[in-house]
């Protein structure tokens, strides 16, 4: 280590000594703007002056005090070698602002597991910040001190604790829930600030719809859709169902805006005030009110798709079909539910929308998807596969309730496309592992 005295102790050896009995006597008596007043001093007061300053305790810092002051000369320091924690100023050591004390006790032994845990169970159903991203920006200085990636690390690691729960970890269901409620009440503190909602950002987004995932698995319904409103909205408010705003952008930043979008939409449209009680992306919104995200879901497709996308890709291709009118006839606030005629949905449009849906996968999503369905997960092909019968399902129940069903001419409105929608379920859930069902949670079973 190196000496950040070393150039004063080499100035003092090189000096001429001016001690009494020394060689030489050549001691300056006076110096402009000195403590000893500019006025020369005579050999005597000098001698005397100097004798006082000397006969204090002796210490290297107070010796090259005394030095300084009587000659008057700075010896060049070496900026490396001195430290401001040397004797001579006696700065004591600051840490840098800390925004999250949680984060930072919790980070190597609860929340960075849980996030290994996180990007294997959760990720391929909302794959919005892959986890190069988010280590990254982790270990990142500036970004630990955002609230809002703080905000959404913590929402992370609190919604992969308790959903989903394997067979094995059950037995800590209540431990998991108490942190799971610490690492969120973090997580709700840090987006309380007065400004929050002025600068949009993805993170913000992301930190609400995890909030509101793990307050619905905590069973709060209530405050879950509150957080779920904010996210939708927070999304609206950045124009992420407009196609003008992702012009300019990064390709990364375009494809991380169009999943958040895609993932909001989706579950805006996943409604089931009464039929289900569904986890995560399957909660309902709309109990009562609009869609924000009103329109075609799957217009802004100009970007090429990738493994983490096509999941996200065909469901929205599956819920394109529910628009306002089918949302208000869903809950039920269409002209039915006072016993009047309803315009919302037509026999003409059960007809359609259930024809678009029926038949093998490359007729209703196209050519060339057989090819991007070996590239899902597991768990993504139980969540797409699952999620297009039980629409199909939902869909002919409304009609049937509106009374457009009949053993007529038309198969979609007959019984046997929901039998057939049925015998579909069970050979899907034949060929899955029951790992990727459980990895849905319990809310998986409400929609078989």
């Amino acid at each position: 280590m190196l000496d950040p005295f070393a150039d004063w102790t080499a100035f003092l050896a090189s000096r001429p000594s001016s001690r009494p009995g020394s060689r030489s006597h050549s001691r300056p008596t006076s110096r402009p703007g000195s403590r000893f007043g500019s006025r020369p001093l005579s050999p005597v007061k000098a001698e005397s002056q100097w004798m006082v300053v000397r006969s204090r305790p002796a210490t290297p810092t107070s010796l090259v005090i005394s030095d300084y002051l009587q000659q008057g000369l700075v010896p060049e320091l070496d900026p490396i070698s001195f430290s401001l924690s040397a004797p001579l100023f006696d700065v004591p050591f600051t840490p840098p602002e800390d925004i999250s004390p949680i984060l930072t006790l919790t980070l190597e032994t609860l929340v960075k597991p849980q996030l290994d845990v996180f990007f294997v169970r959760i990720f391929p159903m909302m794959p919005v910040f892959p986890p190069s991203y988010t280590f990254s920006r982790l270990s990142d200085p500036h970004a630990i001190r955002c609230p809002d990636f703080v905000a959404m690390i913590l929402s992370m690691s609190a919604l992969s604790l308790i959903h989903p729960l394997m067979s094995h970890e059950m037995v800590e269901k209540v431990a998991r829930a108490k942190k799971a409620k610490v690492l969120l009440d973090e997580a709700c503190r840090l987006m309380a600030r007065w400004d929050h909602g002025s600068k949009v950002t993805l993170e913000a987004i992301m930190a609400n719809y995890l909030m509101f995932g793990t307050l619905f698995e905590l069973g709060h319904t209530g405050p879950a859709r509150l957080r779920l409103k904010e996210a939708v909205h927070l999304g609206a408010e950045m124009c992420l169902d407009r196609v003008e705003s992702y012009q300019g952008l990064e390709l990364y930043e375009r494809k991380r805006r169009l999943r958040m979008y895609w993932v909001l939409a989706v579950t805006e449209r996943y409604v089931s005030p009464e039929w289900a009680r569904l986890t995560c992306r399957a909660y309902a919104l709309q109990r009562s009110g609009g869609v924000v995200f009103n329109g075609s879901i799957k217009r802004i497709t100009h970007i090429d798709l990738d493994p983490p996308s096509i999941s996200l890709h065909y469901l929205t291709q599956i819920f394109s079909y529910l628009d306002q009118d089918i949302i208000t006839c869903w809950n039920n606030q269409c002209p039915r539910a006072s016993n009047q005629t309803c315009h919302h949905l037509t026999r003409d449009r059960v007809i359609l929308i259930l024809s678009a849906l029926n038949g093998s996968a490359p007729e209703v999503f196209g050519e060339g998807s057989e090819n991007d369905f070996k590239q899902l997960t597991d768990s993504q092909r139980a969540d797409l596969f699952i999620t297009w019968q039980w629409v199909k399902n939902r869909i002919w129940r409304l009609a049937a309730i509106h009374g457009l069903t009949s053993e007529d001419d038309a198969p979609e409105l007959g019984v046997g496309y929901v039998v057939s929608a049925a015998m579909t379920t069970v050979a899907i859930c034949r060929r899955l592992p029951l790992s990727a069902m459980e990895s849905h949670g319990t809310g998986f079973v409400s929609p078989l």
